[in-house]
Order: structure tokens, then sequence, then C-alpha cells
């Protein structure tokens, strides 16, 4: 089930984007649907929250437009419709789910720890920031260990040498 709903998700998404594409693109749904499928296996792969501009790479570099401007619009107005708009609903409903919350008894707790939070937040906050301001302060005023320097070193070589940087 959990498969056939993930396989009717990435369908509609795809379907989204490919009515928002201009009409220069000459592509059937059927292959548009393998390109887009590959630019979601690639934005998997980099681990890019969103897959962030790696779907638009990849959908950009496999349709070959003509006109790169138009498909970068329709990318943008595909993440605004899939994305921004379903977060927009969310917040709707989540916002009148607190308003019937509120009017219970447990919402009266909450209401008490909102009041309180404006005053304790802010020195978590405070000591927190004070507490990793001292650690780097301390961490910077002693001598590096030369073995964690070495160690240091030897993770950025084999981090060079695997994803080939230099």
């Amino acid at each position: 089930m959990q498969v056939a709903v993930s396989a009717t998700d990435l369908t509609v998404a795809a379907s989204v984007l490919y009515v928002l594409l201009p009409e220069s693109i000459d592509r059937g749904f059927l292959q548009f649907l393998s390109i887009y499928l590959l630019a979601i296996v690639a934005a998997f792969f980099s681990q890019v929250p969103s897959g962030l501009e790696v779907i638009e790479l990849v959908l950009l570099y496999m349709l070959n437009p003509t006109n790169p401007q138009s498909v970068i619009g329709s990318l943008l107005a595909y993440r605004m419709i899939y994305y921004f708009v379903p977060l927009g609903i969310g917040i709707v409903g989540l916002g009148a789910n607190e308003v019937g919350v509120i009017k219970s008894p447990l919402g009266r707790v909450a209401a008490v720890i909102g009041k309180l939070s404006p005053v304790v937040a802010p020195r978590l906050l405070a000591l927190a920031v004070f507490l990793t301001g001292a650690m780097l302060l301390l961490s910077g005023a002693t001598p590096a260990a030369q073995w964690r320097l070495d160690l240091l070193r030897q993770c950025c070589r084999f981090h060079c040498l695997r994803f080939r940087i230099f």
C-alpha cells in the first residue's frame, strides 16, 4: 500500500510540473516522468533538504530547453504549488485545532506555559549561548593535541580522495 501511495504521489507531483512546463518542451508525459524520477533519485542521494536545486539542475540538464528561463519559472511555480500550498493548508488546520484545544482544560495548561515561556526561554537561550561561548574560548585558549590534528588530517585526506575533491 505504501508503494502505491508513494508512486501516486510522485506521479501527481510530476503531472503538476508537467502541466506547468512551457510548450517548447516537446517530451511526452512518460518520458518526462522518467526524467523527473531520475531527478528525485539524484536529490535523494545528494542529501540536500527537499532536493533544493538538485531537482532543478537535473531537469534543466535532461530537458535541455531552448528557453531555460521559462522552465525555471515553471519550477518555481511547482515549488510554490506542491510545497507551500499544502504548508498553508496545514497551518490553517493547525490553527483551527489549537483554537479548539485552548477551550479544553489542557488548553488552559498550555496557555499558562505560553505565558511563562517569554520569561523562561530567553534565560535558557542566554545560558546556552554563554556556555557555548565559554567552551569556544576555552578550546581556543588551550593548546591543540597533536594526535587530534593528525586524525583530522587523515580524515580530510580520506574524504578528499574518496570524493575526488582535489
